[in-house]
């Protein structure tokens, strides 16, 4: 008796070009062609879109919906500037204004970093076909140096050792009242003080030790 076919002899990997003639790939169903796993791009690029902005267009073909980025960028931001101002106004009454313009812990600690995965100049550049940001130019211009060097910034996780020496830096657990405090890797938590120190526990157990320790 022959063996019933599998779930993988109905797929088969395909490429699919972008706009920019930028190849990406993905397992497709036989008879549709359509993706059935997320689209993986075949090239580096310093802008990689996420895939609810990837859409398939036609055959073989896909549409990276740059302008959706953008308005879903000024929603997010619109609202997170909204709740900096509500937190701001319930927590410091009149003096809200010079601290929405420079957040203390405590608001911080309420509203959380300003969301954006991606610099917007990227998306905007992007939408603009700058061959640079599409992965197409391997010179990054000057008005993206800045950017690039943040972003490198970002991704860095801080240097954090229990027993420190030279100019190494000691991570010190400060929890801030209404409920929240910064991990070893520069990431802000939220939440009561034993849930902020389960966290630090679960992920960080040598720097959560020496927390224990030192209380």
């Amino acid at each position: 008796m022959a063996n019933e076919p599998s779930q993988a002899d109905h797929r088969a990997w395909a490429e699919f070009t972008d706009q920019h003639g930028r190849v990406w790939g993905a397992n497709t169903e036989n008879k549709t062609r359509h993706p059935c796993s997320g689209l993986e791009p075949q090239f580096q690029a310093p802008l990689l879109m996420s895939s609810e902005y990837l859409k398939v267009s036609g055959f073989n073909r896909i549409n990276i919906e740059y302008q959706a980025c953008l308005n879903d960028m000024d929603r997010a931001n619109a609202e997170y500037d909204k709740g900096l101002r509500d937190y701001a106004f319930q927590l410091f009454g009149t003096q809200a204004p010079s601290h929405i313009e420079n957040p203390p812990p405590e608001l911080m600690a309420l509203v959380g970093e300003r969301p954006g995965r991606v610099p917007r100049e990227f998306v905007e550049a992007a939408l603009s076909d700058n061959q640079w940001v599409l992965g197409l130019n391997p010179n990054v211009p000057g008005w993206a140096e800045p950017l690039v060097k943040h972003e490198e910034r970002k991704k860095a996780p801080p240097r954090m050792r229990a027993y420190p020496d030279g100019d190494d830096t000691v991570y010190q657990f400060r929890y801030t009242p209404p409920g929240g405090a910064r991990m070893p890797d520069g990431k802000w938590v939220s939440g009561k003080k034993d849930e902020v120190l389960a966290h630090l526990e679960q992920h960080f157990p040598a720097e959560h030790a020496e927390v224990l320790v030192e209380a």
